[in-house]
């Protein structure tokens, strides 16, 4: 009788033991598949794009990964899309650029208005966030871009 008192809290250690040992396999952003990338980030991100307000109150967001795939939130929904290559070069080359690394943190118009966008854009260690009709020319190209793959999602 003494010994099937022992076997639960036994079962439990060992439970928690293996939990904690398979918690330490994975790497620092979750798991990570048999090339030991995070599942998390697939190929590493590399633009993060938040568009918020307009006349609808948007709230829609794009991430777009090293491996051509952007997780796109839209209306509530969230969907991926494959980025071509045409784009995914147009983006980086903007990225890369002086240009876009000598952009200030933030970028607001001179008089508020009703209905305007703001836009946060974060792309190699840098974000970036700017109002209609505050928006440096570098910082619309790649909004415009960003704003391509989005369209393209297939969410109403």
């Amino acid at each position: 009788m003494d010994r099937n008192k022992l076997i639960i809290p036994v079962s439990v250690l060992v439970l928690v033991f293996v939990s904690l040992f398979s918690a330490g396999c994975t790497g620092e952003n979750g798991s990570q598949d048999i090339n030991g990338e995070s599942s998390d980030n697939p190929g590493g991100l590399l633009v993060e794009y938040h568009r918020t307000g307009g006349f609808a109150g948007f709230n829609d967001r794009v991430l777009l990964f090293e491996n051509k795939t952007a997780i796109i939130y839209k209306n509530g929904v969230e969907t991926s899309v494959l980025v071509d290559d045409e784009t995914l070069l147009n983006i980086r080359t903007i990225i890369d650029s002086e240009k876009f690394m000598a952009l200030e943190d933030e970028y607001k118009p001179e008089s508020q208005g009703y209905d305007l966008f703001f836009y946060e854009v974060s792309a190699k260690g840098k974000t970036v966030s700017a109002q209609d009709g505050a928006v440096p020319e570098i910082l619309s190209q790649l909004i415009e871009e960003m704003n391509g793959i989005m369209n393209k999602a297939s969410v109403n």
